[in-house]
């Protein structure tokens, strides 16, 4: 997959003599058998193209875009609004989160102690009552 022209099939590395020299690229062939020529030093352009249903071998193989074509420009920016909508999303709910307030959920004082002194204490002796211990 090529960041700007999308979805297609990995043919190889090949050597392609321009002026004086040798340039090393990689060849990825689109739908209707359009090639495109991908320098190495360019290579951080191309990715393998990763799907929701790429779990098994058995998963079919993806559509290929047409070179130069608007079908890859439009998912593109379709994923790009999604993602920006996301964003915002969760900007909001997090706004959301640092000014909202809400009520203790602490237990008063005199009901903590009643129900420290109602649970077993694994280990050690329960004092007797009216003793205190520090």
């Amino acid at each position: 997959m090529h960041l700007e022209h999308g979805i297609g099939i990995y043919r190889g590395i090949e050597k392609i003599f321009y002026r004086e020299s040798t340039i090393e690229s990689a060849v990825i062939e689109y739908e209707g058998g359009d090639r495109l020529n991908v320098p190495l030093y360019r290579i951080d352009q191309i990715e393998r193209y990763r799907s929701a249903n790429d779990i098994s071998e058995d998963a079919p193989a993806p559509r290929l875009h047409k070179l130069g074509g608007n079908k890859w420009k439009a998912q593109r920016e379709k994923t790009r609004m999604a993602i920006l909508e996301m964003t915002q999303e969760l900007l909001q709910l997090y706004a959301r989160r640092k000014v909202t307030t809400r009520p203790s959920h602490g237990v008063g004082w005199r009901v903590a102690a009643s129900a420290r002194k109602q649970l077993p204490v694994r280990g050690h002796a329960r004092p007797a009552q009216g003793h205190r211990t520090m």
